[in-house]
């Protein structure tokens, strides 16, 4: 898998089957490959409170980072932050990351409220 994706002087960007990032110059046939292929979602995970950890891949490099995936927290005390990653192999190790710290804060809470 390729670490970074070429920079090029459009902003949108697909997955190819082995989660490589690839330029796509035509951006009607990119927001039709968005809106119905199935390989952009990297991770997610629910957790308890309603709360979920969404990691997916973008195709958008709307950042001077040139990152492309973006690990986003929905409800919760950290419903809406959100962290942006390069590849895909980052991007799953920051959700893992990011699941496992809010995992721990809930341990922590409940045994606080049952002592």
């Amino acid at each position: 898998m390729k670490d970074i994706a070429p920079r090029v002087d459009n902003i949108t960007f697909v997955l190819d089957a082995d989660h490589n990032i690839v330029p796509h110059a035509d951006d009607e046939a990119w927001f039709e490959w968005y809106m119905v292929v199935t390989n952009r979602r990297v991770a997610q995970t629910f957790l308890p409170g309603d709360v979920t950890v969404s990691t997916v891949f973008t195709g958008l490099d709307l950042t001077p980072d040139h990152c492309l995936f973006e690990t986003m927290v929905f409800g919760g005390e950290h419903g809406r932050e959100y962290w942006r990653s390069k590849t895909w192999d980052e991007a799953a190790a920051k959700h893992d990351e990011i699941v496992a710290k809010l995992k721990t804060r809930l341990r922590r809470r409940k045994r606080s409220t049952t002592r």
